[in-house]
């Protein structure tokens, strides 16, 4: 499965290469597919910080039974729904301290960031295949 996955993800043009002289590698929404050339290992890893990955969960791999554009729209999604969760409870929370005028409307303009972003993302995922 993880062979298709990795030949999917060289044929998608929005896949960026990373390839190396050790490895071989695309990514797409911060989510990287890796195949080592000495081991012919593939795995899959997706962005945590600004320039942390980890390894999937066995979880996040059923994502991707419907291929690689799937199974990264879906992770994309679920990191986003996370990451609105946050916001969300930061929002709470100034509110019920400080008040802060600025830190409610940053708070706000980037949870509508984040809301574009994973529309966005769900139109790609619903659109039927040709």
């Amino acid at each position: 499965m993880l062979e298709i996955l990795f030949d999917q993800a060289v044929s998608d043009y929005r896949s960026a290469n990373l390839d190396s002289k050790n490895y071989k590698s695309r990514m797409l929404f911060g989510v990287q597919i890796i195949k080592e050339i000495k081991t012919n290992t593939i795995k899959i890893y997706n962005q945590e910080g600004m320039d942390y990955y980890n390894e999937i969960s066995p979880v996040e791999y059923g994502y991707f039974d419907k291929g690689w554009k799937y199974g990264v729209y879906t992770l994309t999604l679920a990191k986003y729904r996370n990451k609105l969760d946050l916001i969300d409870l930061k929002i709470k929370q100034e509110i019920n301290s400080s008040r802060s005028p600025k830190a409610l409307e940053n708070y706000k303009v980037r949870r509508k960031q984040i809301l574009n972003k994973y529309y966005k993302i769900t139109q790609k995922l619903n659109k039927k295949p040709k």
